[in-house]
């Protein structure tokens, strides 16, 4: 146990070291390394390890970042991240979390996903940016769909028979003890409360008449598939507009997306007939009718 903290320790305080002497280098503007001098090793464990151009690729991001020259402390700052950040992939390769199927898919995908983008960028350029002026425009277009929907807490219990919920409605209505007077009339175990829920969450034949009452009401009987219910508004939170900063992010991804397609989609049908390109058809589809997300083929 105590030979990892001192080994640690001192890989820091060399690392440190080596941090001043890099920073005061740069400080005197020395000129940028050559290739043999960006490739050599600042940081080094048993599976991993990071070179002077990884040092320098991580000065130029968190410059890019933060808009402005950096400080000789931001400098010792990065080099300190890049430190943890070796040690943690020299880690992660001894517990073989590379190696297993899952992360290994999940790299395949990113880097399918970044190649794609690229060559996107590369052959249409400019053509796929979304202005600001075009997500405000969609935003006030559609100002109907950016609503936050109303929520209402409701106490309800469900009971066996119409005559059961009849008698425990008039009896809350009138005493107004509601929870104890339903609990009486209810299945033993069926009082729920649900919280902050939208109507869209509950089934329609209980959302309508539970969502067209007033706030502390109990309400008359209610059938639904399951059984007859008696309910209680507890809260009501009314709907409310979301800000156009809450969906600015969302917006710009789906416009995005609807001109990638425009534009895509004619190139695509072209590279179709001009490309030489095999498709399966009917074990596309046997996967497409067979309505069963994550299942696989036989052997």
């Amino acid at each position: 146990m105590g030979i990892v903290p001192k080994t640690a320790s001192l890989v820091l305080c060399l690392s440190a070291c080596m941090a001043s002497g890099l920073v005061e280098a740069e400080a005197k503007k020395q000129k940028q390394p050559g290739r043999e001098t960006a490739g050599a090793v600042l940081i080094e464990t048993a599976h991993a390890a990071a070179t002077v151009e990884d040092y320098l690729s991580e000065l130029a991001w968190f410059q890019a970042f933060l808009g402005e020259a950096l400080t000789v402390q931001d400098r010792q700052e990065v080099f300190r991240l890049l430190i943890q950040k070796t040690l943690l992939l020299n880690e992660a390769a001894e517990r073989g979390i590379d190696r297993r199927p899952e992360i290994r898919e999940r790299i395949r995908a990113m880097t399918e996903q970044m190649v794609i983008q690229e060559l996107v960028r590369e052959m249409f350029g400019t053509e796929l940016d979304v202005t600001d002026t075009e997500i405000l425009a969609f935003y006030e277009k559609n100002r109907a769909r950016f609503v936050f929907p109303e929520r209402r807490t409701i106490y309800c219990v469900t009971l066996e028979t119409e005559t059961a919920a009849r008698k425990a409605h008039e009896e809350a209505s009138r005493i107004g003890n509601f929870s104890d007077i339903l609990k009486k009339y209810a299945v033993p175990g069926s009082d729920t409360l649900f919280v902050g829920v939208t109507a869209q969450q509950l089934l329609p034949e209980f959302a309508r008449p539970v969502f067209e009452m007033p706030l502390a009401f109990v309400s008359r009987p209610i059938p639904t598939p399951i059984g007859w219910h008696v309910a209680y508004v507890a809260r009501i939170e009314p709907a409310r507009p979301i800000a156009f900063e809450e969906v600015r992010e969302p917006i710009r991804k789906y416009v995005f997306g609807l001109k990638r397609g425009r534009v895509l989609d004619p190139w695509i049908e072209e590279m179709q007939t001009k490309k030489k390109i095999t498709i399966h058809g009917d074990r596309a589809r046997t996967l497409i009718e067979s309505g069963e997300p994550g299942s696989r083929p036989g052997k």
